[in-house]
């Protein structure tokens, strides 16, 4: 069991879930065909990573200070 006040457990399931679409893109436009479209579907995924990992580390923080304040 886990004290999730700040949902940082959905936030980093929506990470993961963007990593691995992007995996597939990333190794499309590495691959033989050097797939072009997929290289800006991976830009665009990274850059929604990137809005994203700002909030996770806000709720960890914030979670974290909560925690200490139960004790």
């Amino acid at each position: 069991m886990f004290y999730d006040d700040h949902n940082i457990d959905e936030q980093y399931q929506k990470l993961r879930k963007l990593l691995l679409e992007t995996e597939g893109d990333l190794y499309k436009f590495l691959g033989k065909t050097k797939n072009d479209t997929a290289a800006v579907r991976a830009r665009k995924t990274l850059k929604e990573i990137e809005e994203l990992i700002t909030p996770i580390r806000k709720s960890i923080q914030m979670q974290r200070q909560d925690n200490k304040g139960e004790y």
